[in-house]
């Protein structure tokens, strides 16, 4: 079957794909958080507050026997409900509700000037973790190749001692839900769950990120037009990004490069380099051009792979990844 043939049998996948990315980008985004299932919510921040269940500390003399060296936190019952347990942390843990860094948030964005900020929220089943998408789209958009790219506001928190919490200012490609953090280094801030902590040591550097956000749209259209040669992209999948994502994610990098089309490997278990790996073509990515060209072009490809991943900690851990897998192109390119 030909490429055409392949798009003309897939365009109905594609569009219903896109269109669902378009009406929830979150709708693309893993269904599990670890081990716990997770639910995605279209809210405001008022709702939100809403919804969001209180926890407490509880010692374990409350619940079962005595430890001195772990307390249990505990979903709080609404009216005749029990207390749900949720998590086994040490006594030092410093609880972060989330309706105290919600409310920090709003705060933090309605002094920037920024108000009636819609959230995309996914939690797990008792909300005992929690990752908000505040968009921002409305301050900052770009469209390096077409496609809008919103400035987004990503907030994660956890009551079960699971995660730091932690902010990161964010790009958010609308066709089809790919996640780009700010700065590889910038806008990104991380708070632990220790006892002298603070949630106000989150905010320092996302403000400053957001001074850091009109150049990097810049920069992205800059790579929308900074060409990628096959031999220096080869080099470097075989290379570079298999050492880090395993030949069979390089050779998927590959052919979406080539041909715009998600593929498998077949037959699936054969050594050798990534570039000469036979794969079969499956389903169109989402706004990827039927052949790549540039480095922006290859910045989104990493970035759907990565928000491709099953385990939502995965999909994050990718996305922080992906400025130092272009690294080495960037030297030859940039």
């Amino acid at each position: 079957m030909s490429i055409h043939e392949i798009l003309t049998a897939s365009s109905g996948h594609q569009r219903e794909t896109t269109e669902a990315a378009k009406n929830d980008p979150l709708a693309l985004f893993p269904k599990r958080w670890g081990t716990l299932p997770v639910k995605s919510l279209l809210c405001t921040v008022p709702e939100l507050l809403t919804m969001a269940p209180r926890f407490q500390r509880k010692t374990p003399d409350d619940l079962l026997g005595q430890n001195q060296h772990f307390d249990v936190i505990v979903r709080c019952g609404e009216s005749c409900q029990k207390p749900i347990p949720v998590g086994m942390v040490s006594p030092r843990y410093r609880l972060f509700q989330h309706q105290e860094v919600i409310q920090r948030v709003h705060q933090s964005l309605s002094e920037l000037g920024i108000h009636d900020v819609p959230v995309r929220a996914m939690v797990t089943t008792e909300w005992e973790r929690v990752f908000l998408c505040f968009d921002l789209g409305g301050l900052l958009t770009t469209s390096p190749d077409g496609y809008p790219v919103s400035l987004q506001l990503w907030v994660r928190n956890s009551m079960d001692g699971s995660a730091a919490m932690r902010m990161d200012l964010g790009w958010l490609r609308l066709v089809c839900s790919n996640g780009m953090v700010v700065g590889r280094s910038l806008g990104r801030s991380r708070v632990t769950h220790a006892a002298n902590s603070s949630i106000d040591e989150a905010f320092h550097p996302i403000e400053q990120g957001m001074v850091t956000a009109k150049s990097e749209a810049q920069t992205m259209g800059k790579w929308a037009g900074t060409k990628v040669h096959e031999i220096d992209l080869i080099e470097w999948a075989d290379g570079h990004l298999s050492k880090m994502w395993g030949p069979i994610t390089a050779a998927r990098v590959l052919h979406i490069w080539k041909t715009g089309l998600e593929a498998r490997p077949n037959p699936p278990f054969v050594k050798c380099p990534a570039s000469r790996r036979t794969l079969e073509a499956t389903t169109p990515v989402p706004g990827a051009p039927a052949k790549s060209k540039s480095l922006y072009d290859l910045l989104q490809i990493l970035s759907w792979i990565a928000s491709r991943r099953s385990d939502f900690s995965e999909t994050q851990a990718a996305q922080l990844e992906i400025g130092r897998l272009l690294t080495p192109l960037l030297k030859i390119c940039g």
